[in-house]
């Protein structure tokens, strides 16, 4: 994924919370180093149950340390995973603070052929649009039905998305939310849960960050498998 809308990121003076993530393991590195994922996934991956996996824990502990590389590779500022107990991937989030120094940045309608792009997909279906106003300020939802191509151009397969794109008050960046998945079957439950964590954003300024446990980074956090 690219965001046509970035450039060098502005310095952060805040970091983007939830109010109830539960449902998410945290992906977020905050040194980015090998061993810090490594240990990242080895404290999720003891949470499961290994009688329910339907997978190695080895091979859960390498998805983690994947998923945890790349986003942290991706610029992410927060970032989750939804398992399933068995050990399946459900869904990925992750949250991107986009902004250039100097520069205005546009308004809702400016931005949202943006949010309606993902790159190596198609739209299969008309996408839901909407305005409304979150707790950081006012904000736009599309919910989207994808075909993406698959690896080598062999064939595509079913994505769906929720982006949010938030315009925080006071702030000169645009918030964006992404969340994915591969399972249409379950496709209004994993929307749903999006919409949770969006209704419960928060912008805490980092000199309160020290202070308080929040967010899928927060020391110690674990999800809980679905």
């Amino acid at each position: 994924m690219t965001h046509e809308y970035e450039a060098d990121a502005p310095e952060d003076d805040y970091t983007v919370a939830f109010a109830d993530d539960s449902d998410w393991f945290d992906l977020l590195l905050h040194e980015g180093t090998r061993e810090e994922a490594e240990q990242l996934a080895a404290r999720h991956v003891a949470g499961f149950n290994p009688l329910h996996l339907s997978v190695g824990r080895e091979e859960l502990h390498a998805e983690f340390l994947r998923l945890a590389r790349e986003v942290h590779e991706d610029g992410a500022v927060n970032a989750g995973a939804s398992f399933t107990e068995d050990g399946t991937l459900l869904a990925l989030m992750t949250v991107h603070s986009l902004g250039e120094d100097g520069v205005t940045r546009p308004d809702r309608e400016a931005f949202l052929p943006q949010l309606l792009r993902w790159d190596g997909a198609k739209a299969k279906a008309e996408p839901e649009i909407q305005r409304l106003d979150l707790g950081p300020g006012p904000a736009l939802r599309v919910r989207l039905l994808l075909a993406e191509k698959r690896l080598l151009g062999f064939g595509s397969r079913i994505l769906e998305a929720v982006r949010y794109a938030v315009w925080p008050t006071g702030q000169e960046e645009i918030i964006t939310m992404d969340v994915w998945w591969r399972h249409p079957e379950r496709g209004d439950e994993l929307a749903a849960m999006a919409d949770a964590l969006a209704q419960g954003m928060r912008i805490v300024p980092d000199s309160a960050a020290g202070t308080q446990d929040f967010g899928p980074g927060a020391e110690g956090k674990r999800g809980e498998a679905r």
